[in-house]
């Protein structure tokens, strides 16, 4: 390939029903993953990991806040960061699963991470590939309090001209600073106006105990479903209940039987549907962690009436300080054949480059000559799917999201001074660093 000079993912795709979007919100908030994985419950297939949605753990508290309660009453689950570790987002990229390639095809990118003066991230932009240069797609702001807490954040859309507004969530909470409300606001072109919400209880020791989704209607607020989270002597959640209102009363709809290990870390649970006068099993999920207690995979199964089959599964994979470096998301339909197999890469800022030096596999990955004249040869084990190349500085410089997913690429860095090059390889789940020189 001849590099082209850089011009100028999870993607969104906002649903027709903001509930939907209240549903997956409040899961992430109260439950972290330890909800019901069974793919017949759509309420949590609008995860914000599965490039739906860019609203995600970051952006929204966790309910019990402080000190993430909850999170250490109930899951021992160590997700992005670490507490002696500061994480700021370089970029973050978006593979979507391609049918007519059986592959992964570039989608969208993340990028312009904000950070204030507390380290909390107040904005970024979202780019989408058009299948020749980046584009603007959407973009958000969050607004943190003097407390540094999250207390709104806003989405932008690009209409091709300027960004306009879409949508908002307004986040309160209570003197022990458990987030109270999500209320979920639609710009109507003049306003905002409201669309959904969840409101969030606690017991007497900060725990996580009822959450009530309601939906907007013209003057008021209508109940539509809650949840009901319930605990052992250890304080440790074993059920959620779920109920939807109907005729002023009520119903049971589904339950959610959670199992731990010896750490604590919710390694699976049992879905059941409730038949009038009974709970019938409907789904379960299997969860592994590494070492670390890291979460590395969550198999969602249903019952056929005979067996379980797959749903979908989520991997993840994790650097040598516990962040996220890849997420995946595999689908199967009734056939068992793969219907989706999207990707998520995450970088980091470094102290040395700003450019993202993850601790990955990465031998299978050379490039040469090296030295060279500008002109080398990227290999691979590996199918190629996108090929970055920057600067010391950390500017992207050439790129190339077209590889067509082969295992060798040819690349000539016309114009460009000698000196040294980082280059980002992705094969569509990694990304391999190496470093390239030019004499």
């Amino acid at each position: 390939m001849k590099a082209k000079r850089a011009k100028s993912i999870k993607l969104i795709k906002m649903k027709t029903s903001i509930l939907l979007i209240v549903i997956a919100l409040s899961i992430n908030a109260f439950a972290q993953d330890s909800k019901p994985n069974t793919g017949i419950l759509h309420h949590n297939t609008l995860s914000f990991e599965n490039n739906d949605f860019r609203i995600n753990n970051d952006r929204l508290p966790l309910s019990g806040i402080n000190s993430n309660k909850f999170m250490e009453n109930n899951i021992k689950h160590q997700d992005f960061a670490q507490q002696s570790l500061i994480r700021k987002n370089d970029s973050i990229y978006f593979w979507k699963w391609d049918t007519l390639i059986n592959g992964r095809r570039i989608n969208s990118k993340e990028i312009n991470f904000c950070y204030d003066a507390n380290n909390n991230e107040i904005s970024s932009l979202l780019l989408k590939w058009d299948g020749s240069t980046w584009v603007n797609y959407w973009r958000y702001y969050s607004t943190i309090d003097v407390s540094n807490k999250l207390t709104n954040v806003l989405t932008q859309n690009w209409n091709g001209n300027d960004w306009i507004n879409y949508m908002q969530t307004k986040i309160t909470y209570d003197v022990e600073n458990n987030a109270t409300s999500y209320v979920y606001q639609i710009w109507d072109g003049n306003a905002w106006m409201n669309s959904s919400q969840v409101k969030f209880t606690y017991d007497a020791n900060n725990r996580g105990s009822i959450e009530l989704f309601q939906k907007w209607n013209v003057s008021g607020w209508l109940n539509d479903s809650q949840r009901i989270y319930t605990y052992d002597a250890m304080g440790i959640n074993t059920s959620q209940l779920n109920q939807f209102w109907a005729g002023g009363v009520w119903n049971n709809g589904y339950n959610v039987i959670l199992t731990y290990d010896a750490n604590n870390n919710n390694i699976g649970d049992i879905v059941q549907y409730w038949y009038a006068t009974y709970w019938k099993d409907v789904g379960q999920s299997i969860v592994s962690y590494d070492a670390n207690n890291n979460k590395t995979r969550n198999l969602s199964q249903k019952w056929d009436g005979s067996t379980w089959v797959n749903d979908y599964q989520r991997t993840y994979t994790y650097d040598t300080n516990n962040f996220r470096t890849s997420y995946t998301f595999t689908d199967w339909n009734d056939a068992s054949k793969i219907t989706r197999n999207d990707s998520t890469a995450y970088y980091y800022h470094t102290v040395i480059t700003g450019i993202n030096d993850l601790k990955i596999r990465g031998e299978n990955v050379s490039i040469y000559p090296n030295p060279c004249n500008g002109r080398f040869t990227i290999s691979s084990e590996n199918n190629i799917s996108t090929i970055e190349i920057y600067n010391l500085s950390g500017k992207l410089i050439c790129s190339n999201y077209n590889v067509n997913h082969q295992t060798s690429e040819e690349v000539y860095l016309s114009g460009f001074a000698k000196g040294i090059y980082f280059l980002k390889i992705f094969d569509g789940t990694i990304c391999f660093n190496r470093k390239v020189i030019v004499k």
